[in-house]
């Protein structure tokens, strides 16, 4: 079973890419190099999962708050019998906050999940 969304599979991701959401900016800025979470909690894969022998890449948009909390999420690919787990996992997940002219800001963040449910 294989589960996760580490820095090096975000960085090896053409969908790895930050967007800084400045207030008051009406350009967006694209980092290269992904966030590493300060905690996550990597998810196992589920049951039903297991029994269907599910695998796949996930694709979740969601924002990373300035107090490093992942919320609004949406997601642009989903895993049968996996996607909810994945959300939920990515919620509990806390990264340090992306720092803007001195400030904490809010960015978004596309998260690609590989999954290897066996």
């Amino acid at each position: 079973m294989h589960a996760s969304f580490s820095r090096n599979q975000l960085a090896g991701s053409g969908l790895a890419a930050l967007l800084f959401l400045a207030p008051g900016c009406a350009a967006h800025r694209t980092a290269e190099t992904p966030p590493a979470p300060a905690s996550s909690t990597i998810p196992s894969c589920t049951d039903e999962a297991k029994a269907a022998h599910v695998s796949g890449k996930a694709v979740i948009q969601c924002v990373i708050k300035a107090t490093g909390d992942v919320r609004d999420c949406v997601v642009k690919k989903p895993v049968p019998l996996m996607t909810e787990h994945l959300v939920d996992a990515l919620h509990r997940s806390k990264f340090p906050p992306v720092v803007y002219k001195g400030k904490p800001i809010d960015v978004a963040y596309t998260f690609t999940i590989t999954l290897d449910c066996k």
